[in-house]
């Protein structure tokens, strides 16, 4: 029963993400989140998340200890409700001035 229980808090820790946007700051808002050499390469020649002006990344850890990284698109809200559900922490944005995300969300 210990090693299930150890299993299932495994997938709690760590679970963190970040609003970032995707233009010329994107691989440096990658890097000053720990995005490793390999995430950030997956991340820079995913064409479908290079569409949206701003994404979440989300971070959290494997059973080995090692981080896994994933995305969702950027909707309007400062906060993502796939990760808020699966209790991620959003740890803020990164590179992005308030005026951006006001011109955003407003249209501008």
């Amino acid at each position: 029963m210990k090693y299930i229980k150890k299993f299932e808090n495994i997938w709690d820790e760590d679970k963190f993400y970040w609003l970032v946007p995707t233009d010329n700051r994107f691989e440096d808002s990658l890097k000053k989140i720990g995005v490793g050499p390999d995430w950030c390469s997956k991340f820079l020649n995913n064409n479908k998340l290079l569409k949206n002006k701003y994404i979440f990344i989300g971070r959290t850890t494997n059973i080995k200890n090692d981080y896994y990284w994933c995305w969702m698109p950027y909707e309007g809200k400062i906060i993502c409700n796939f990760y808020e559900e699966d209790k991620y922490m959003f740890m803020g944005d990164i590179n992005i001035k308030d005026e951006e995300l006001d011109a955003e969300k407003y249209n501008l």
